[in-house]
Parts: structure tokens; sequence; C-alpha cells
């Protein structure tokens, strides 16, 4: 029996055979095995075409070229100033007193405060070993029909004068200054001579008469 084949047919047995060949070559020779490559995903793109489709201009990475500039206060730090032998005084009185025929300097009793014993007891006096400026305040209680004068002294000169006119009711009076003092000043309370009836009252009980006093500001500080 007769085969007859057309053009056709054999065309396609051709490149079946010629196909099947090439395979066998490439099993035949090492290391010629490739494996396809993997398929690109969209999250793996090669980084020039990100590139291509970013906004962000090239060369416009975000570099730390200095540090940020320090802010500045518009209002300078305070810097505490230690504070060296700062003076600090209270003392009073619990006996009346009645003027003489001469200026009586008023001499205190009572203790509170005498930091670094700057106060003279004894003398009724401050002593100044802290040139600066301090502040004082001297508060009495009159006597009824009687009056209270009295002199803040500075070395010998009266630098306030505490005044409350003869009344049939005693009150509460008080004075305060602040002064600059040098080395060795004096600083006291003086009773005016009797040239009038002049007295402060006070008891065992109670203390009527304060004399107090601190450093503001030492000379040392700026």
């Amino acid at each position: 029996m007769k085969i007859t084949l057309t053009p056709s047919a054999l065309l396609l047995i051709c490149l079946i055979i010629q196909a099947y060949c090439n395979e066998k070559d490439a099993e035949q020779r090492p290391g010629a095995a490739t494996q396809p490559p993997p398929p690109q995903h969209h999250t793996s793109r090669p980084e020039n075409h990100h590139e291509k489709y970013s906004k962000r201009p090239r060369g416009a990475e975000c570099v730390r070229c200095c540090d940020p500039p320090e802010r500045v206060s518009a209002y300078p730090m305070y810097q505490p100033m230690p504070q060296i032998n700062v003076t600090i005084l209270k003392v009073g009185r619990r006996k009346p007193l009645h003027s003489n025929d001469y200026y009586q300097t008023l001499v205190f009793d009572t203790e509170y405060v005498n930091l670094y014993g700057h106060f003279n007891m004894f003398m009724g006096k401050f002593y100044c070993y802290v040139p600066g400026i301090y502040f004082f305040s001297l508060n009495v209680h009159t006597w009824n029909q009687k009056e209270t004068y009295l002199h803040i002294m500075h070395n010998g000169a009266e630098a306030a004068i505490l005044y409350a006119q003869a009344s049939d009711r005693s009150i509460m009076q008080s004075q305060s200054l602040m002064l600059e003092l040098q080395d060795q000043d004096e600083i006291w309370v003086r009773l005016f001579k009797g040239e009038r009836d002049n007295a402060v009252f006070s008891d065992e009980y109670d203390t009527y008469v304060i004399f107090s006093g601190y450093l503001i500001k030492p000379n040392s500080d700026p």
C-alpha cells in the first residue's frame, strides 16, 4: 500500500524532528540549561523605572548639612548670685521706757534673730560688717496721754523719725527705711530727750517694741 503525503504534512514532520534534535543537543551540553527568568511584579521594578514616575527631581535627597540653630530666648537667663554673709536681725523690748533729760538709746532685751551677732544687745546698736543696701523697720506701742518720739540713727545722724501725738488711746506705730551702709557704720534707735512727756509702752507678757533689719544687696554683687 502506497502512502502519499501532502507538502504541508511533510513540513510539519520536519519541524517536529528539528525541535526534537535541538532538545537532545541541549541536554548533552553541560551547564547549558537555563532557568526561565522569574516574572517581574510591580513591587520589584527597577529603580530607574521607579524614578521615572517620581515627582522629586534627581539630586534632591534630604541630606543633613548642619545642626539647627539654637533657640535664643528674648530674656536673659537668670543666674542666681551666691549670698555671702547675709545679715538678718530681729530684736524686741518687753519693758516700758520714759525719756530722760538727755537723748537715750533704746536698748532691747529680747533677741529673736541675730545672725552672725552683728547687733550688739548690750549697746543697742547694729554694726555693719557687710557693706551694701539694708532695710530696717521699727514698730512700737504708744502710751496713753504721752508722746512717742524716736529716731532711727545712722552714724550720729537722724535717718528717720517715728512720732505719735499724745492721745487717749494707745496705738501701734511703725517706721521703715532703706540705707546704704559702709563697713563699721552704726544703726540704732534713740528716744528723744525729755523736753516733752515722751515714752514707749511694753510689758513682760507681750513684746510691743520690735526692731528688725536685713541685707538686701551687698556691694560685692554686680
